[in-house]
């Protein structure tokens, strides 16, 4: 919300969030928010210092993504398949707020 407000701007519309009910489908969307965070980070750096980045620089305690990445090996699905779908749930959120907020497509 910082970095909207540095820009002049709101929050955009929320979008309804996927709903999980297995511990499969929590770990699949888990690993894309992690990875998102991860990602976030890396953008951070190009961003030039005039911009906010508050948002993309936020990667939660030292040694967070290490941690998850064992606790995920740890984790030996049930059923593989609905990790996946949950995973690709979440992508395609972040896919339709990216077309919403570019105006790609109408809302």
């Amino acid at each position: 919300m910082d970095d909207l407000t540095a820009l002049g701007t709101s929050a955009p519309e929320h979008l309804p969030a996927p709903t999980f009910s297995t511990e499969d489908e929590i770990w699949g969307a888990a690993y894309v928010l992690e990875g998102s965070k991860l990602g976030g980070a890396m953008f951070a750096r190009q961003v030039p210092v005039e911009f906010p980045s508050g948002y993309l620089g936020f990667q939660g305690p030292k040694g967070a993504m290490k941690t998850f990445m064992e606790k995920l090996d740890e984790f030996s699905p049930v059923e593989e398949d609905r990790a996946i779908a949950a995973a690709r749930s979440v992508f395609a959120l972040f896919k339709r707020a990216a077309e919403l907020e570019l105006e790609l497509i109408p809302s």
